[in-house]
């Protein structure tokens, strides 16, 4: 989401500010802006993946799209689909210290003693946009079922997910979920996925 959108208002050579995205309709979830601190983390999240620059000046900040990232938008998914479809490697580091939260990627893996795994929303995420097309939604809620699938996979796959993001992603594409008001087996089939990929990662 925020990587296109850098692609589509800055070009392959020209930065944008990042201030700017918050002014932008896609920046929002089920009709809720994203805070200025969400956008941030994105586009960190996408920094630490060599898919933006970062560049600072007179204390604002823009980020300019690499030739990476450029690749990541022309494949189409997601940007944890492309980073997924890289060479791959590293350890698991079980850190039985750490408190308040679990990191996942494709490189290393740390796991808290609370044992949360926050990979189990980020495959929920992946479901949910496999069969949002198949459920007989209207194109506006598949789109925002889509849109909130992409944030809850970026949130909960970065390399030191914040419980108090990922929890707020999930709500938020839970809530998306039952509002649709005809129910099928596959609308239940996600909402029982999404229970149970909750209580997986925070026990409720």
């Amino acid at each position: 989401m925020v990587l296109r959108w850098v692609l589509r208002v800055g070009g392959r050579q020209a930065s944008v500010l990042a201030a700017a995205f918050l002014e932008d309709p896609l920046c929002s979830f089920a009709g809720d802006p994203l805070t200025e601190d969400e956008v941030l983390s994105a586009l960190d999240y996408l920094r630490e993946h060599a898919l933006v620059e970062r560049v600072v000046t007179d204390a604002e900040v823009a980020v300019l799209i690499t030739a990476q990232g450029t690749r990541c938008v022309l494949a189409g998914g997601t940007v944890n689909d492309f980073l997924s479809r890289q060479p791959t490697g590293g350890d698991t580091y079980n850190i039985a210290a750490s408190h308040g939260f679990v990191a996942g990627s494709q490189h290393v893996i740390q796991n808290n003693n609370f044992g949360l795994d926050a990979s189990k929303l980020a495959e929920f995420a992946q479901q949910v946009r496999q069969f949002a097309p198949s459920l007989g939604v209207s194109a506006e809620e598949q789109s925002q079922l889509i849109l909130g699938a992409e944030v809850l996979e970026e949130t909960a796959a970065t390399d030191v997910p914040e419980p108090t993001r990922v929890r707020a992603a999930f709500d938020r594409l839970n809530a998306t979920l039952t509002a649709i008001g005809t129910a099928t087996p596959g609308l239940t089939m996600l909402v029982g996925a999404g229970q149970s990929a909750c209580q997986a990662v925070f026990g409720a």
